[in-house]
C-alpha cells in the first residue's frame, strides 16, 4: 500500500528569539570584553524555521558553549570563514520536537532530544535533520536535569579518539587540556576499553580533576620538570599517540616528550598559536602531526550504521562515561554574560 507523509505541525507566532553574530569577535578567546560581546553578539527577533523534508523543529530548553562555539564568535571555524553577517550561534543542546516533516520523525513529536546543528543552538527553536537527534529521556530520569545536553561534539569526538587509539594498538595517550569535559570522557571511556590517559593540564584545580577522574598520570605543563616528568610517562606507560586541544608550543613540547614514531592529533587551538614542532622529531624520529576534525571523520568513517552504533553508545553511557557537568546557566536574554562567563572559566565545566 502507499501513504503520504504530512508535517505535523504546530500553530501559534512565527517568530522566534535567535542569538546572532554581527561581527567577528578580535580579542583573543580568553579575553572576550563585554562591549565586545555587545556590540557584536544579539538576542534577534527572526523568522522561526519550518522543517524541509527530513527534519524536525524542536523547541530548544538548553544548549551549551563549546570550545568551537568561541572560533565561531571569530568567524575562524571550519573552511569557509566568509559567512556573510548576522548568522546564528551554538552547536548542540536538548530540545523537545514540536513539529515533523520525516516519516522516521513523526514517532519523536513530543519527545526529548538531545541535537546537533551548526549556528542554530543558541535560539528557541531550530530545525534539525531527523538523523542529528537523538531520543533521551525527561530530566527526571537522569541524574542531573543537564545530562545530555552535550551528546554530540563531545562524545562523538571521544569514541573517535578510542577507535583511533585502539587502531594503533596504543597502550596510552596523551589528552592535553585534558581536565576539559571531553578529556575526563576519554579518561572515562578510554579505560572502559583498556586505554590509559596521561593527563596535561595547566593547574593543580585540573590535575585534581583528572586523577579524581581516574587518569594514569598527570602532569601539569606549568612546572618546570614538565617535558621530565612527561617523557617518563610516556615510555612508562607506551604512549605513542597524542590528542591535542591547544596547538602553539606546548604541541611541540609533548610531541618531543613522547617516543619515536608518535602521533600528534590537533583538534582545538585554544592557544590561537601556530602549532610548532622539532625537524629532528619529524625526519629522524618518524613522529608526525596531524589535524582531526569530527565532521571528517564521520563523513570517512560513520554514516549509516557507524553513526547508529555511536548513538547507542552514547545513550548507554549518558550518565556515566559521558556526563558533563555545567557549572552555570544563563537565560536566553543573557548570552553575552554567558560568553563571558565562559571564555574565563573554560576548565571549570560546561556553561
Amino acid at each position: 500500500f502507499f501513504f503520504f507523509a504530512f508535517p505535523f505541525a504546530m500553530g501559534g507566532d512565527t517568530m522566534m528569539k535567535s542569538a546572532q553574530l554581527h561581527g567577528a569577535m578580535k580579542s583573543g578567546i580568553t579575553e572576550f570584553t563585554m562591549d565586545e560581546l555587545r556590540e557584536n553578539v544579539r538576542v534577534d527577533e527572526v523568522n522561526r524555521p519550518r522543517p524541509r523534508s527530513g527534519q524536525v523543529l524542536l523547541r530548544i530548553e538548553r544548549a551549551v558553549i563549546n570550545p568551537m562555539d568561541m572560533s565561531f564568535l571569530k568567524a575562524s571555524y571550519g573552511r569557509d570563514n566568509h559567512k556573510p553577517f548576522p548568522y546564528g550561534l551554538g552547536s548542540e543542546g536538548i530540545g523537545r520536537v514540536v513539529e515533523s516533516n520525516s516519516l522516521l520523525g513523526y514517532p519523536m513529536v513530543g519527545k526529548r532530544v538531545a541535537f546537533f546543528k551548526y549556528n542554530a543552538a543558541w535560539a528557541e527553536y531550530v530545525c534539525v535533520p531527523v538523523t542529528s537527534v537523538m531520543v533521551i529521556g525527561e530530566a527526571s530520569s537522569y541524574e542531573s536535569e543537564h545530562d545530555g545536553v552535550s551528546s554530540f561534539v563531545n562524545p562523538l569526538t571521544c569514541l573517535a579518539f578510542v577507535e583511533i587509539a585502539l587502531a594503533a594498538k596504543a597502550k596510552a595517550v596523551v589528552a592535553t587540556a585534558s581536565g576539559s569535559a571531553l578529556g575526563q570522557m576519554l579518561i572515562r571511556h578510554g579505560a572502559r576499553n583498556g586505554i590509559k590517559v596521561i593527563s596535561v593540564v595547566r593547574s593543580e584545580r585540573s590535575a585534581k580533576v583528572c586523577r579524581d577522574t581516574g587518569a594514569a598520570e598527570v602532569v601539569i605543563s606549568e612546572d618546570k620538570d614538565f617535558h621530565a616528568k612527561l617523557t617518563k610517562a610516556c615510555a612508562d606507560l607506551g604512549a605513542t599517540i597524542c590528542f591535542d586541544a591547544v596547538s602553539g608550543s606546548l604541541a611541540g613540547t609533548v610531541l618531543n616528550a613522547m617516543p619515536n614514531g608518535s602521533t600528534m592529533y590537533v583538534y582545538g587551538g585554544l592557544s590561537e598559536d601556530r602549532p610548532t614542532i622539532s625537524t629532528r622529531d619529524l625526519i629522524f624520529k618518524r613522529k608526525t602531526m596531524t589535524g582531526f576534525w569530527l565532521k571528517d571523520y564521520v563523513e570517512e568513517h560513520k554514516w549509516n550504521i557507524g553513526l547508529l552504533l555511536w548513538s547507542r553508545t552514547v545513550s548507554t553511557y549518558l550518565s556515566s562515561d559521558f556526563k558533563t557537568e555545567v557549572v552555570k546557566s544563563f537565560p536566553l536574554s543573557k548570552i553575552q554574560e554567558a560568553i563571558h562567563y565562559y571564555s574565563r572559566n573554560m576548565g571549570a565545566g560546561k556553561v
